[in-house]
C-alpha cells in the first residue's frame, strides 16, 4: 500500500440521490474510520491547504504609502498611525519630514492632534465617510475605553462588524478574537476560528 487516499465513486441506492465517495485508507487515517468523520478530516485538510497555499503576501496597509516599501514587522514599533488620513507612515518617512521641518502629517498634511478630544474628532468624521479603517480604529478606542471614550465592548463588536462588512482585514483579526474570547458578544469560538482564519489567508500578520 502507498499510504495515500483514493476516492472511489459509490452507486446509490436510487438514481438522484447525490454522489458519494468510498476513501479506501491504507496508513493515512486510522482503519475503520466512519465513514462522515473521513469527510470531516478531509474537509480539514482541505481548509489547510488552501490556507498555507496562499503565499506570504503582505495587505496594501502594511506598505508605506509615501516610499511604498514594507514595513519591518511588528508595525507598531516602526511606524507612526495618522488618525487624520487612517494612513500607517513608516519611521524613516516620517523622520525625514520632521528633518525638512514638517512636523504636521507627513501624507496629507494635516496639523497632528495634540490632544484625545482633537484626535476623537478627526476619527469620528472619517467614520461619517464610512471609512473601514476609521470604523476598526474607533471600536479599538470602545474595547480599550481610549480618547476620554466609556469602555464598551458590545459597541466595539458592532463597529468590528461594520468594518469587516466595509472590508477591514483589522476588524476582521479583532472580531474573531471578540468571538472567541466573548468580549463584547456571546462567546462562539467555531465563529471566533472563522473570521482569524479569514483574516490569516488575507495574509494578515498577526495571525
Amino acid at each position: 500500500a502507498s499510504g495515500k487516499t483514493t476516492w472511489e465513486p459509490v452507486s446509490t441506492s436510487t438514481p438522484t440521490a447525490s454522489p458519494c465517495f468510498h476513501a479506501e485508507i491504507s496508513g493515512f487515517y486510522p482503519p475503520h474510520t466512519p465513514y462522515g468523520a473521513l469527510h470531516r478530516m478531509r474537509a480539514a485538510e482541505l481548509r489547510d491547504e488552501e490556507l498555507y497555499s496562499q503565499g506570504h503576501e503582505r495587505p496594501e496597509g502594511e506598505f508605506c504609502p509615501l516610499c511604498t516599501l514594507p514595513i519591518p514587522l511588528p508595525l507598531g514599533r516602526h511606524s507612526v498611525f495618522e488618525v487624520c488620513c487612517m494612513k500607517t507612515i513608516c519611521n524613516g518617512c516620517n523622520m525625514a519630514a520632521q528633518k525638512r521641518g514638517m512636523f504636521d502629517c507627513a501624507f496629507c498634511r494635516t496639523p497632528c492632534p495634540d490632544n484625545d478630544d482633537d484626535k476623537l474628532a478627526m476619527l469620528q468624521a472619517r467614520v461619517k465617510k464610512k471609512d473601514p479603517e476609521a470604523i476598526f480604529h474607533l471600536g479599538q478606542k470602545y474595547f480599550f475605553g481610549s480618547l476620554g471614550l466609556q469602555k464598551d465592548t458590545r459597541k466595539a463588536v458592532e463597529l468590528f462588524t461594520e468594518a469587516v462588512e466595509l472590508g477591514s482585514i483589522d476588524a476582521l483579526f479583532s472580531l474573531g478574537n471578540a468571538y472567541f474570547n466573548g468580549d463584547g458578544v456571546q462567546q462562539d469560538k467555531d465563529k471566533g476560528v472563522y473570521f482569524l482564519t479569514k483574516a490569516a489567508m488575507q495574509h494578515y500578520q498577526k495571525c
